[in-house]
């Protein structure tokens, strides 16, 4: 039984996770709630506790920082990474939430997008490339790169911000 964790060590990383998304919350214009459920869900597909940040945070600058756009492009990547390869389908929903993924993962491969759209109707195109695509985008210099750093600083990034210091707030009032 060397593999398995004691509750103690699951509490552990459960409160770690729960800090570092209060943290993303603060550090950005989405709110814990929509960084909570899109955790939830991103590790209902199977993203890793230790990799659900970093997910989130490519994710988060792909929706430039919008709380809609994160929660259908999140669904989307899901259900990509469920299916292990990327579908005409779930592409689409990523263009339709702004994100030019096609393009994108053309580039990446360097394929035309007729030859990548006849790829992915082979399931030719897998979870990998996605990633890596992803990493393009959001990396620093990628189209993405950096996108809720820039939305946290305006007005309503601001809001959000201050909504959920307070509600930090009350919540550690609430502990004491």
């Amino acid at each position: 039984m060397a593999g398995l964790k004691s509750n103690k060590e699951r509490s552990e990383e459960a409160e770690k996770l729960i800090k570092d998304i209060t943290k993303m919350s603060v550090d950005t214009p989405f709110e814990l709630p929509d960084l909570t459920k899109t955790a939830n869900m991103l590790m209902g597909y199977g993203v890793g506790k230790d990799d659900i940040i970093q997910t989130m945070t490519q994710l988060g600058d792909l929706s430039a920082g919008n709380a809609d756009k994160l929660n259908r492009i999140s669904l989307a990547y899901g259900q990509m990474l469920a299916k292990g390869k990327v579908t005409g389908e779930e592409l689409r929903q990523m263009t339709e939430a702004g994100v030019p993924l096609l393009n994108a993962l053309a580039e990446t491969l360097n394929v035309s997008t007729a030859e990548l759209q006849n790829m992915i109707s082979k399931g030719q195109v897998g979870i990998p490339e996605l990633n890596q695509t992803i990493e393009a985008l959001t990396s620093n210099g990628g189209k993405f790169g950096g996108m809720m750093a820039e939305q946290a600083q305006t007005m309503n990034g601001m809001l959000s911000t201050l909504r959920d210091n307070m509600s930090q707030f009350g919540r550690d009032v609430g502990a004491d």
